[in-house]
């Protein structure tokens, strides 16, 4: 969606995060939704994740968005950068395979918990953690059909908390909101017909490739900010040396016209 909002221009740069996050609060929900009717979790996990990612959420209201964009998204591309190794190796069979649970307890529950939250909160700087959530609910073990109604839950209630932020601010393109809305609830039924009769060697390789989607899209708009940086500041430069020479001439003439009046210094 990204990629396609800026190449045909069809919203400002700067109302890209709010309008993905207000398009994907009813498809992403309606998945879940749809998952949990077809998918058995446990409802312990399902709770635990759902009320971590609505609390990370919450906090990332108040500190994430202050952090700066570039530091949010170098995290997040670390994360994606360690789930698209971690999975790669548990797909080619270098680790025992397991991930037949349908929930987590103990230790593991603890970790995504934590987890859980921290990836909510970095995701109010406008950034998708539905991959990174996928990729590290499977490689703790979890059947990667029940991975997709706990990340979906998790992912709908977080944009909904930071959707509210942006529409607060009005920073966010409502026409292109709506439609993405509409279009986007129907692509997740269908979504949810596909996944269910799907074998799980094939659906681990989709998320495999959303992951690394992901990281290539965080690595281009990282480029793309520091070629714009480099110009912005190149220009800056060029612009200091006009004023200073300018200013250097100012001088000079003020200068002589004190020494004209007879007041040489």
């Amino acid at each position: 969606s990204m990629i396609v909002y800026k190449k045909f221009h069809l919203v400002e740069d700067r109302k890209i995060p709010g309008t993905l996050m207000n398009s994907c609060v009813v498809p992403v929900g309606v998945m879940a939704v749809g998952y949990l009717t077809v998918i058995k979790v446990e409802v312990p996990t399902l709770i635990i994740c759902v009320l971590c990612g609505l609390a990370g959420a919450m906090a990332g209201t108040f500190f994430v968005s202050k952090m700066k964009a570039e530091t949010i998204r170098n995290l997040m591309l670390v994360a994606l950068s360690v789930a698209a190794i971690t999975t790669l190796i548990k797909q080619l069979g270098l680790v025992p395979p397991g991930g037949g649970s349908l929930g987590f307890s103990g230790w593991k529950l603890v970790v995504v918990a934590v987890f859980t939250f921290a990836m909510s909160a970095l995701s109010m700087g406008g950034f998708a953690s539905t991959a990174i959530l996928l990729s590290f609910f499977c490689l703790l073990g979890l059947n990667p059909v029940a991975a997709f109604p706990l990340a979906m839950g998790t992912s709908s209630l977080s944009c909904a908390v930071g959707g509210m932020r942006y529409v607060k601010k009005g920073n966010f393109g409502i026409k292109l909101a709506v439609l993405s809305t509409a279009f986007g609830s129907l692509g997740a039924v269908v979504a949810v017909c596909f996944v269910k009769e799907m074998d799980v060697k094939i659906i681990q390789w989709l998320i495999l490739a959303v992951i690394l989607y992901s990281i290539i899209v965080l690595i281009l708009e990282k480029i793309r900010k520091g070629k714009t940086r480099k110009n912005f500041t190149g220009y800056k430069k060029a612009e200091n040396r006009f004023r200073s020479r300018m200013g250097s001439m100012k001088y000079k003439r003020e200068k002589g016209r004190f020494v004209e009046g007879g007041h040489n210094v």
